[in-house]
C-alpha cells in the first residue's frame, strides 16, 4: 500500500522528524511518499496521485496565508484524511484551505481543542495527543542536580499573529530599517533577558536545540550567542540529564512531558499555551512580551517538582493510550483502500498495541 504524507518533514527539526519516525514505524511495511511542505506536495502532486491514500498532518500546518494550497487538497486523486494536525489560525487568507480539508477529508485528527474549534467541522474532527506519543521517549531517571535545559528559537521581537497583517508589515519594516524596529518603545521579546533570568534561577543551564536546518532560522545560532559547545543534533539523552526544561519549541515541551521532566514554556505560539493548559499547567506558560513571571515560575517548578513529574508521567501514559487507539482507527480506515485494491493481502497496523519502552 502506498500512503502520501504531507507535512513539514526533512528540515532537521527534531519534533517533525520524530513525528515522521512514529508514522514510519506505525505504517511499517508500506510505501510512504514523504513531502517536505505544502509547497513541495503541490510540486509532487502526480506522485501523490499515485498513492492509495494521502494524509495531511503532523504539526501546525494551517497557518495564515496557506489558502493558496486549497487546490492541492481539492485535486488530490487518492482518498484523504488528516492526522496530528495543528490549526494555528482561521482567516480569509487560509479559509479556502480549511474548507477544502473539510470537504475532502474522511476524518480529521487534530492535536488540540482549539484546532477543532478553528476548523468548525465537529462531525469529522476528533482531538487527540501529539503523534509522538505513539512511541514516546523513555522516562528519564530523576536528576538530583539543579540543571535546566534551555531551548530558544529565532523569533520576531514584536507582538502580532504569525503571518498576520501586522507581522508582515513589521517584517518589511525590519528588512528596510532594522534600527527603527530595534528602537521601538513597545514591549519586545528579549531573548538575552530570558537567558539571563533562567541562568539566575538554576545552578546550571545547558543548551537544548531542536532545529538545525542551515540558514537563519535554526536554534543553534540563537543558543550559540549565549553558550559554548551547543550540540549540532538532538538527543533525548541530553534532555534526560536535566532536572528541568525551559523551551520555546512546542516539542521541547512534549518531549519533556514524555520523559517526566517539569518544564516552563516561553509561549511564542498558541500551541504552547494549549499544551500547558491541557496538562493543567497554565501558570508555567509565559508570554514572550512580559517576562516578570519567570522568577516565580521557576520557584514554582522547584517547589512542585515531585507533583509535576507525577502529572507529566500520568499524562504520558494516558496520551499514549489515547493516540494509539485513535491511530488504530485511522489505520483501519486507511487500510480499507488496500483491502479493495490488493484483494487477499492482509494488512496489520504496526505497533497499534504500543511499544515497549
Amino acid at each position: 500500500m502506498r500512503i502520501g504524507l504531507i507535512g513539514w518533514y526533512g528540515h532537521q527539526n527534531a519534533g517533525d522528524q520524530r513525528i515522521l519516525e512514529c508514522l514510519q514505524r506505525f505504517f511499517d511495511g508500506h510505501d510512504l511518499v514523504v513531502t517536505r511542505s505544502l509547497a513541495d506536495a503541490a510540486v509532487r502532486a502526480e506522485e501523490l496521485d499515485a498513492c492509495d491514500f494521502a494524509l495531511l498532518g503532523g504539526g501546525g500546518l494551517i497557518l495564515r496565508g496557506t489558502g493558496r494550497y486549497a487546490g492541492l487538497i481539492r485535486n488530490l486523486r487518492p482518498r484523504f484524511g488528516c492526522v496530528g494536525l495543528g490549526v494555528e489560525a482561521r482567516h480569509r487568507d487560509n479559509l479556502q484551505l480549511i474548507e477544502a480539508i473539510k470537504d475532502r477529508a474522511e476524518f480529521i485528527l487534530v492535536r488540540d481543542e482549539q484546532s477543532r474549534e478553528l476548523l468548525r467541522c465537529p462531525r469529522k474532527t476528533v482531538v487527540g495527543p501529539d503523534l509522538t506519543f505513539l512511541y514516546p521517549y523513555e522516562v528519564a531517571e530523576e536528576v538530583g542536580a539543579d540543571v535546566c535545559g534551555l531551548n530558544l528559537r529565532p523569533w520576531v521581537s514584536w507582538h502580532g499573529e504569525f503571518e498576520g497583517l501586522h507581522d508582515r508589515l513589521m517584517r518589511r519594516l525590519n528588512a528596510r530599517m532594522p534600527e527603527l524596529v530595534a528602537d521601538s518603545p513597545f514591549s519586545r521579546w528579549d531573548p538575552d533577558r530570558a537567558v539571563e533570568m533562567v541562568r539566575r534561577g538554576f545552578d546550571a543551564v545547558v543548551p537544548l536545540p531542536l532545529y538545525f536546518e542551515p540558514g537563519g532560522g535554526n536554534d543553534h545560532g540563537v543558543l550559540s550567542a549565549h553558550f559554548a559547545g551547543v550540540p549540532c543534533s538532538f538527543s533525548d539523552d541530553d534532555l534526560g540529564r536535566c532536572r528541568f526544561v525551559a523551551s520555546m519549541r512546542f516539542h521541547g515541551l512534549v518531549f519533556a512531558c514524555q520523559k517526566g521532566i517539569p518544564f516552563l514554556s516561553f509561549s511564542y505560539q498558541p500551541k504552547n499555551e494549549r499544551f500547558c493548559k491541557a496538562l493543567g499547567m497554565e501558570r508555567f506558560s509565559i508570554g514572550l512580551f512580559d517576562l516578570t513571571a519567570v522568577p516565580r515560575t521557576i520557584q514554582g517548578l522547584k517547589a512542585n517538582h515531585a507533583s509535576l513529574r507525577t502529572t507529566l508521567l500520568q499524562a504520558r501514559a494516558s496520551y499514549r493510550q489515547v493516540i494509539s487507539d485513535l491511530m488504530a482507527d485511522v489505520y483501519h480506515k486507511v487500510a480499507g483502500t488496500a483491502h479493495r485494491s490488493l484483494g487477499h493481502h492482509s494488512l496489520h497496523p504496526a505497533g497499534t498495541g504500543g511499544s515497549q519502552d
